[in-house]
């Protein structure tokens, strides 16, 4: 009767141990790390957050399109930035997390401030300090950033896309009005690369971050990196001026741009020579292009090119260039007269041949008053000798014409480099300073970026509030993220320091009672074993036989319970992602993809999963006892049991002796 009576009891014997080790799994999740942190390891999260979300996270990162905005005066110009190089690896941002912030860092650090935390809510400890090391990670960011810039070859994007588009608009508003050496788009995409290789550019990025990285780092107190780019624009004048190789080129840019115009400052429309013949500017003009050695011309072109790099690289404060014209004077004069003489023999020769004595006299007079002459003497025949007479009269007409108009030396100035771009210096002088500074970027520029001002900052737009939050984010970096009990409590107000004061000691003494936990399991067991038989090897035996069919019937119970009602637990009580808004599709497609297809909510049921088998598995040491003690108790020697039937047969065999022989 009583061993029906146990048997009958298991069933709930079993629920008890079963609620008793799931309270053992529930305490244990929440006050161990060690749990925690294997359940984590077991479904490899760190693995699919790294080799899966963050690969996606960096793909998207890649295939995105970057707004840049520049600021010139009160215009705003936005370029865009494409990462659509098909060298590039598109995964580049996700190695720059893995040197950075190395999976196996996450999971140290993860386990161990889990720990110091839990041990002060649970009051183990009455202060706790999580300090993430930070700055060994800073330190990691100058070679992760060369690596990231190597691998996604972002230099050569930026000058693709930042600073070709920048160029177009310097030739368009610089070059071609004062120089005249418009560049063509192919061009200017070679110049671009070759001003700013991309391997320059990754050379001053990686030191900005060994300059920043110190300052973050807690090393120094400040930082300044200061990029020369002087250099570049002698390149550039190099670049321009061989340019100039092009005859064409050279000369549009000395005459158009220099001779021309400067000459046109001095020269009248017109002057008369006599004889109905005049000398344009225009003319004149030609002539000195036409005769001007390519020499001399080059000379010219490269000194403006030199005075103008000077002056953007603050070498000077104006441009000022000479331009001798003594000797193409003389030269001019010569072909000038010979013009000269070609167009009075043309109307020479359009005149009749005089007739009579009086027209004659007649020409002669107009010769006189160097007017053309209304007949021809002597016919075709004397026209020579009429020119060679007036040559030296026209000769000394052009050379006085060419000594008092046209000036010895022409001067290109400042001033007059004004006119010719328009009178709008703003794009110059906004080169000319750039290249001065040079690419300044100190800690205030940090502290200003991350306040909202941006690189270009505008001190006056910078909310005074940003900029505490901003610079009180660089203490705690350079802190190395250092995180206390009194910046947890400060952060309170009085009622919840007292709430969680009081949550503290109630967990606490729960806690200092988790050992009860095990009396729900061992008291009943003992009782059961206790009634079940008289003899202590006998109740030893029910006892593990008990214990070992409980942990059985547990084990196979939360496997049939998980089988038959997992997938409503993954349907009815995961939550599903299914919408985060056009703007998360739109920059980050393939992440927002695997969160539709539910790869965290796949991750978090495999953690519950692996957190029943953690509490399935609780019953196989109980299975071990309870076989261990079934086998002790059945080896256990009765030796009670013996000595009592000795005692009974002996007893029984005198009193059997008596009777036969009283009888």
């Amino acid at each position: 009767m009583r061993t029906l009576l146990v048997i009958l009891l298991v069933p709930g014997f079993a629920l008890v141990f079963l609620f008793a080790i799931t309270i053992n799994q529930i305490v244990s999740t929440v006050s161990s790390e060690d749990l925690v942190v294997r359940i984590l390891d077991d479904v490899e999260i760190y693995d699919y957050i790294y080799d899966d979300l963050m690969v996606r996270l960096s793909e998207d990162l890649s295939a995105r399109e970057y707004e840049i905005k520049f600021y010139r005066e009160d215009s705003e110009f936005i370029h865009v930035l494409k990462l659509d190089n098909p060298d590039g690896d598109p995964r580049g941002f996700k190695v720059f997390v893995d040197d950075v912030l190395p999976r196996e860092y996450i999971r140290r650090e993860l386990g161990e401030n889990l720990g110091i935390g839990l041990a002060y809510l649970y009051g183990a400890q009455d202060s706790f300090t999580v300090d993430l090391a930070a700055q060994e990670r800073i330190r990691e960011i100058p070679i992760a950033t060369e690596r990231l810039l190597k691998s996604t070859l972002l230099s050569g994007e930026l000058v693709e896309d930042l600073i070709f588009p920048t160029m177009l608009l310097l030739n368009s508003d610089v070059l071609e009005p004062a120089l005249g050496l418009g560049f063509d788009e192919s061009e200017l995409q070679q110049i671009a690369f070759a001003l700013f290789a991309p391997e320059w550019i990754d050379h001053h990025a990686v030191s900005v971050t060994h300059t920043m990285a110190p300052y973050l780092a807690d090393d120094a107190d400040e930082f300044q990196f200061v990029m020369r780019v002087e250099d570049r624009v002698v390149i550039a004048g190099e670049i321009m001026k061989s340019k100039l190789n092009d005859d064409k080129i050279l000369y549009r840019l000395v005459f158009e741009q220099m001779v021309r115009p400067l000459l046109g400052q001095v020269l009248g429309l017109a002057h008369e020579v006599g004889f109905g013949i005049t000398l344009t500017n225009q003319e004149v003009l030609d002539v000195m292009e036409a005769i001007a050695p390519r020499e001399w011309v080059e000379e010219l072109g490269n000194g403006l090119i030199d005075e103008l790099t000077a002056y953007l690289v603050s070498s000077q404060d104006e441009i000022t260039l000479s331009i001798s014209l003594k000797e193409r004077k003389d030269a001019a004069s010569f072909v000038l007269t010979e013009l000269v003489m070609n167009e009075l023999r043309e109307s020479i020769n359009e005149r009749p041949t005089c007739e009579s004595a009086i027209e004659i006299k007649r020409a002669s007079e107009d010769v006189s008053r160097r007017s053309l002459p209304s007949c021809i003497p002597g016919g075709d025949s004397s026209v020579d000798p009429i020119l060679d007479s007036l040559h030296p009269l026209l000769r000394m007409e052009v050379d006085n014409f060419i000594g008092q108009q046209i000036p010895d030396d022409l001067y290109y100035s400042h001033v007059f480099f004004k006119s010719v771009i328009g009178g709008d210096m703003a794009v110059v002088d906004n080169v000319r300073q750039n290249v001065a500074d040079g690419v300044e970027f100190s800690d205030q520029d940090l502290l200003d970026s991350l306040a909202g001002a941006g690189f270009y900052r505008r001190e006056q737009l910078i909310d005074p509030d940003a900029q505490m939050t901003a610079e009180g984010l660089i203490d705690l970096i350079a802190d190395g993220v250092v995180w206390t009990d009194r910046d947890f409590v400060e952060g309170l107000d009085e009622s919840s320091r007292v709430q969680l004061e009081d949550l503290r000691h109630n967990l606490a003494t729960v806690l200092s009672f988790r050992w009860l936990i095990w009396l729900l399991i061992v008291l009943p067991l003992f009782l059961l074993a206790y009634f079940a038989a008289d003899r202590w090897s006998s109740r030893l035996k029910w006892g593990g036989a008990i214990l070992a069919v409980t942990a059985v019937l547990v084990y196979a119970g939360i496997s049939i319970l998980w089988s038959n009602y997992s997938a409503d637990i993954y349907e009815q009580y995961l939550p599903k992602t299914t919408d985060f808004g056009l703007q998360m599709e739109e920059n980050y497609p393939s992440l927002a993809e695997e969160f539709k297809e539910n790869g965290p909510v796949d991750k978090l049921f495999e953690i519950l999963q692996v957190w029943q088998e953690r509490l399935r598995n609780q019953t196989i040491p109980w299975i071990f006892i309870g076989v261990l003690a079934f086998a002790l108790g059945t080896g256990w020697p009765n030796r009670s049991g013996s000595i009592r039937e000795q005692r009974t047969s002996s007893e029984k065999w005198p009193i059997a002796s008596n009777d036969m022989t009283g009888t």
